[in-house]
């Protein structure tokens, strides 16, 4: 099927398909993709922000255009959930008619399957509109400065089997599968937590690219993975041979064109020439 797609809707897509299971040998391998779970969770988020900004540079003509983050650990109840912003919602998730994302149109939703590689249903060409409910799973919560300096203490990249259980590294932290301050409890951290906290489309990791909150809230992670590598001094070749089809350090990048492998963006920003107004944690 065609369709007369965004800009952000292909960056929406591009998200989705990377995150349906590998096929490898003939059957799909559970839990594995191209940018979750694994060494690359860090690098392929980066060059999808990459692909993004410079898409917008070429549709704006404007090549100073940056992306914003948003700094979840300075907030306490999401300020930046406001018609004036990303939008407030009433108590079903719905996004409210006062806000310019009211009728923001959502693709790929609903498409856990791993054969499903798009579901889209029709209304306005959408299957489906944003939904957004801060805080309102149990329990729920931003994740916090402190987890962001103890997250950022972590010396060593990923750890052996290099996917949820590993423990004791910053990319595993990072994502949000192990407690900060411990690097062994397994939770829902970080990374996870936000999206967790922000619940509706952002909660459905296949389709939480459709969400500009997704977005914002990975800048502010790739701003976390700048001041780690700053920090640590990490270069290319601390990206480590993991056996995991498209997740080692030459594998390339699952769907991008020009291809980058997955070792070259585990390097400083200033490579790609951009930075951030402040790191956070930064000494």
């Amino acid at each position: 099927m065609f369709r007369n797609a965004s800009i952000y809707d292909l960056c929406t897509w591009i998200h989705h398909y990377s995150t349906k299971p590998i096929l490898h040998n003939c059957s799909y391998a559970g839990m594995r993709d191209f940018a979750h779970q694994g060494p690359a969770f860090t690098t392929w988020h980066r060059l999808l922000l990459l692909f993004l900004e410079r898409q917008i540079h070429l549709l704006t003509g404007d090549d100073c255009f940056a992306l914003p983050f948003y700094d979840w650990s300075k907030d306490k109840n999401c300020s930046i959930c406001s018609d004036e912003l990303l939008g407030s919602n009433d108590k079903k998730g719905n996004i409210l008619e006062s806000s310019s994302f009211s009728s923001w149109g959502a693709i790929c939703s609903h498409s856990d399957s791993p054969n499903n590689y798009c579901q889209s249903a029709a209304r306005d060409g959408y299957g489906d509109t944003l939904h957004r409910n801060p805080g309102f799973a149990k329990g729920s919560s931003l994740p916090t400065l402190e987890d962001v300096l103890n997250t950022l203490n972590w010396t060593v990249y990923d750890a052996p089997p290099y996917d949820r259980t590993a423990k004791n590294c910053f990319r595993n932290v990072l994502e949000g599968f192990l407690n900060p301050s411990d690097g062994m409890t397994f939770g829902f951290e970080v990374h996870n937590k936000l999206h967790n906290y922000m619940g509706g489309t952002m909660f459905e990791i296949t389709s939480s690219a459709n969400d500009p909150m997704f977005i914002v809230h990975h800048n502010f992670i790739d701003s976390i993975v700048e001041t780690w590598i700053r920090r640590h001094g990490v270069t290319p070749g601390d990206f480590p041979e993991c056996g995991l089809p498209g997740q080692d350090p030459l594998d390339f990048m699952v769907p991008f064109f020009p291809r980058y492998q997955n070792r070259d963006l585990l390097q400083t920003s200033l490579a790609f020439g951009y930075t951030f107004s402040y790191l956070p944690g930064a000494v």
